[in-house]
């Protein structure tokens, strides 16, 4: 049988050059797990887990060396950075932050709680009141105790955060609604989903545009929401039938995953241009974990059970690059900032992190041209 035009591409992909890109093991610790990589800037944040429980390690891309051990004992996960403040939670429920400029100690700033995020000075999550979950905010410059922002008597979860703005999602006594609430404004959270026949998930705020994903007895879909002009959310994902999930935002670049009736795949969509999604990914494997920053979009691609990370850049166009090129380890959970990208990588006996530096646009042209023109030759081939 002869193998098909898009596994033949897949292949081609594969076999782009590597050498227009820096990989560099950044963990190099043979003994433990490390996992689940953040990246902001040239911070990059990840959990080491060994011997029971967990740490917090972080790198800096710029000044190089080896990791540093951030946490103190207790197992510590779900680590958020920004700027030079690293936020996270530990085994007892404890809200800790951390000052790269200042150094010393984590302090903790909040109890009972997970799902932490910081931006700027501004920390949020989760906590429990006593009664149900609420959504807390401190903030690291001012001090004091947190403060509920969400402020009812219902569950409230998933908290994202950019500049003042939060949203999350709340459960409103027939479904899952998505919230907001401006810190520099206070008040009242309101409701933006405004539907009550749907559940809504997985908000993601970058300005005053919201995204999240919106599930119904049919299928799930993407929808958006402009705080700045109200009205009605609009659905961006425009499948029907198929499901569509976990969003993801910056600027006005929307990537999220989306089954396409044979696999899943990595969608995109521009908020400022309409029209329809772009399949971005183009392949017979299963593509998942998409993120973006500004127009670069990097997501895992399960082939034979293992994972590869590929790259796309949404200016620059052309076929998807395989940055990890690294057949039989796996290689998952892939994060972007600027020209960083970070991830997971199983080399057959423990997880690494790993991180790449993204060439310049005019590099990334010429593979992809690369990438063009072997797949002709090997089209020609085949006839």
């Amino acid at each position: 049988m002869k193998p098909s035009i898009l596994s033949m591409l897949f292949v081609t992909l594969a076999a782009l050059p590597a050498r227009a890109w820096t990989v560099t093991n950044i963990s190099q610790n043979p003994s433990s797990a490390d996992m689940l990589p953040y990246v902001y800037g040239p911070h990059v944040i990840w959990e080491r887990r060994g011997r029971g429980y967990s740490e917090i390690y972080y790198y800096n891309l710029d000044v190089g060396g080896s990791a540093t051990k951030i946490s103190p004992t207790a197992s510590a996960f779900n680590a958020w950075v920004h700027g030079s403040y690293i936020v996270w939670q530990n085994s007892y429920g404890e809200i800790c932050a951390y000052d790269l400029d200042v150094g010393g100690s984590p302090i903790i700033i909040g109890r009972d709680g997970g799902g932490c995020q910081v931006y700027g000075s501004n920390v949020v999550w989760r906590g429990n009141d006593g009664n149900d979950y609420e959504i807390y905010h401190y903030d690291l410059d001012v001090g004091g105790s947190p403060t509920n922002i969400s402020q009812n008597d219902s569950q409230d979860a998933s908290p994202h955060l950019y500049g003042s703005h939060v949203v999350w999602r709340a459960w409103d006594g027939n479904d899952y609604e998505i919230y907001h609430y401006d810190l520099d404004v206070g008040g009242s959270p309101i409701n933006i989903s405004q539907s009550n026949d749907r559940h809504e998930y997985s908000p993601q705020v970058y300005g005053s545009q919201v995204v999240w994903e919106s599930s119904d007895a049919n299928d799930t879909e993407i929808y958006f929401y402009d705080l700045d002009v109200g009205g009605s959310p609009t659905n961006i994902s425009q499948n029907d039938g198929n499901s569509d999930k976990d969003p993801k935002l910056r600027g006005s670049r929307v990537v999220w995953n989306s089954w396409n009736g044979n696999d899943w795949e990595v969608y995109s969509y521009y908020l400022g241009a309409g029209g329809s999604p772009t399949n971005i990914s183009q392949n017979d494997s299963d593509d998942n974990a998409a993120v973006v920053y500004g127009s670069r979009v990097v997501w895992q691609s399960i082939v034979s059970y293992y994972g590869e990370i590929y790259f796309y850049d949404l200016d620059v166009g052309g076929l998807p690059i395989n940055i990890s090129q690294s057949d039989g380890i796996d290689d998952r959970y892939p994060q972007v900032y600027g020209s960083h990208v970070v991830w997971q990588s199983w080399n057959g006996s423990d997880l690494e992190i790993f991180a790449a530096t993204i060439p310049e646009p005019s590099t990334l042209l010429l593979l992809g041209m690369g990438a063009v023109g072997l797949l002709i030759h090997a089209l020609r081939t085949r006839r």
